[in-house]
């Protein structure tokens, strides 16, 4: 059995993910706050309830799960971390510390230790295990008044190579990689273009993108993400992007 275990699938991209992967014989295990709405009813989905910003209770139940849904029948494993949020959203002064405290909790923090329990007890089992996360342009640009993101998913992408550098010292096979997948249409995006000039000023731009059809939908870069990355042998280390894919 080929196992994937998909972050924020209640919506976007990791909700087409996850249904992507279940059409191609995988065994999806969600994660997200809530159950999907809508999804479709299949014994080929689990979905793990779990808060990120409350990743320590997260963190107990994954490890949980995983010993249990890790059976001799499960011949590689497929970790991609899509969840997060584009906050919190206002320019570094203005920003409480419990603002920063919870944007980087659940956009860096929360990858970081589910990434550890996935390494903790599928290294010990031998079970191949890949490692994908979602990153963005943001990682390597400054964004005036989403630089709490920016510096999250910068992050992102040294877990990435930071995982690469300790393989070799794993008892299984370990790859991890990071996937920059471009503008999405997602509620991500309609939340962006909500905010206001003094909270966000480039949100116009933002706004521009969807009035000029400059945002993919979802399904198409699933497809994407399953079919050359999922599927398909990669480069540890490496940071991709969409663009290498789609032109």
């Amino acid at each position: 059995m080929k196992l994937a275990i998909v972050t924020g699938t209640s919506r976007g991209l990791g909700r087409a993910a996850a249904e992507t992967l279940i059409h191609q014989k995988y065994h999806v295990m969600g994660m997200g706050r809530s159950q999907p709405k809508g999804f479709p009813k299949t014994d080929a989905y689990d979905h793990l309830v779990i808060d990120l910003a409350e990743i320590q209770t997260g963190a107990v139940l994954l490890k949980t799960r995983l010993e249990k849904l890790c059976s001799p029948e499960v011949s590689e494993v497929c970790f991609i971390h899509n969840a997060s949020f584009f906050g919190p959203v206002g320019m570094l002064p203005t920003l409480t510390p419990e603002d920063t405290l919870r944007g980087i909790q659940v956009n860096l923090t929360s990858a970081i230790i589910l990434s550890q329990i996935l390494l903790e007890v599928l290294s010990d089992k031998g079970i191949p295990l890949k490692m994908i996360y979602i990153s963005s342009p943001a990682a390597v640009n400054a964004i005036p008044g989403a630089n709490l993101y920016c510096i999250a998913k910068a992050g992102i992408e040294m877990l990435a190579r930071g995982i690469e550098s300790e393989a070799k010292y794993f008892k299984g096979s370990v790859k991890s990689i990071a996937f920059r997948p471009g503008r999405i249409d997602t509620d991500m995006q309609a939340e962006i273009r909500n905010y206001s000039k003094d909270q966000f000023p480039l949100v116009e731009r933002y706004r521009e993108f969807h009035r000029t059809d400059q945002l993919r939908s979802a399904e198409s870069v699933a497809r994407v993400l399953c079919d050359e990355l999922v599927k398909k042998d990669v480069e540890s280390g490496r940071i991709y992007s969409i663009d290498e894919f789609v032109f």
